[in-house]
């Protein structure tokens, strides 16, 4: 019998290519050529202008996708409430020390992800304010490899709170991995886990056991694929979701697809409201209880 980590292996690792039946060849009229070309250059334009939200729509068929009002309370509780640096640690003693103590834990949400899939720039994606084109600078930025070090606590609105990881993979050391993987077992207040991956690099074999690990744990994750904006071609990249079979992992993740930062082909910060709804509704914070 196959283990459970070959098989989610094989189901993100590997593309299955069909071969379908021979096409017979038609002579080609020269309005034909002309049409084909209008609907090539409609195609292009209208991936340019692609309505983003509609994108995350279509690849979450299997979960409801949040109601106006749900996104709306969303935005309005990130862009009014504090946001609090609680505290960051790298000794598993003194952290688990530290929230045995805490009688009344509030929900978490983790961000986890190899190293620079944008961990801390997502984190201060939610907490900005959609109407700033520049983000607020809660969590550190670098470009640097594994710049983050310690497992990092963020506090929002004193309801809930962030969890920000070491990434793991390039630069990251076996302490900060025994770190992040007994903090994922053991912290009861955690609520969901969102599984960070760069959708110009797609899934390696870091995220496939990741994937493999939440799974056997029995730990809730969805997937969110950070800087879209640098993807040329979508269609391209839907294809390559579809092939991947990521709806036949043990358990099947939402897909939240969220751009890095604004420019001429993303004018906004696209998925941001989505996972913002998606974290409220995580730690079951609906708005009788904000």
């Amino acid at each position: 019998m196959k283990t459970l980590t070959s098989i989610t292996k094989n189901i993100v690792l590997t593309t299955k290519k069909r071969v379908g039946p021979a096409i017979p060849s038609v002579k080609t009229k020269k309005k034909d050529v002309v049409k084909n070309k209008t609907i090539q250059s409609t195609n292009k334009k209208s991936i340019s202008i692609y309505k983003w939200n509609d994108l995350n729509k279509s690849i979450n068929k299997v979960y409801r996708y949040p109601t106006d009002g749900e996104i709306n309370e969303a935005n309005y509780f990130f862009n009014s409430s504090k946001v609090d640096f609680a505290w960051a640690n790298s000794d598993p003693d003194k952290l688990f020390s530290l929230i045995d103590r805490i009688k009344h834990p509030k929900p978490e949400v983790l961000f986890l992800g190899r190293s620079n899939s944008g961990k801390s720039t997502l984190l201060n994606n939610i907490v900005t304010n959609l109407h700033s084109n520049s983000l607020d600078r809660v969590a550190k930025v670098s470009k640097k490899t594994g710049f983050t070090k310690t497992l990092n606590c963020f506090t929002i609105g004193n309801k809930l709170n962030i969890i920000d990881t070491p990434g793991y993979g390039q630069n990251s050391s076996v302490d900060q991995g025994d770190l992040v993987m007994k903090y994922l077992k053991q912290q009861k207040a955690l609520c969901r886990v969102f599984l960070l991956i760069s959708a110009e690099k797609s899934i390696n074999k870091w995220d496939s056991s990741m994937i493999d690990f939440l799974s056997t744990n029995r730990i809730a994750y969805d997937l969110v694929f950070t800087k879209i904006d640098k993807i040329k071609h979508l269609d391209s990249f839907k294809k390559e979701l579809k092939d991947q079979r990521l709806d036949e992992l043990p358990i099947f993740p939402r897909l939240i697809l969220t751009n890095s930062e604004t420019n001429k082909k993303c004018l906004k910060r696209y998925g941001v409201d989505f996972l913002r709804s998606v974290i409220l509704e995580s730690c079951n914070l609906s708005k009788k209880k904000l």
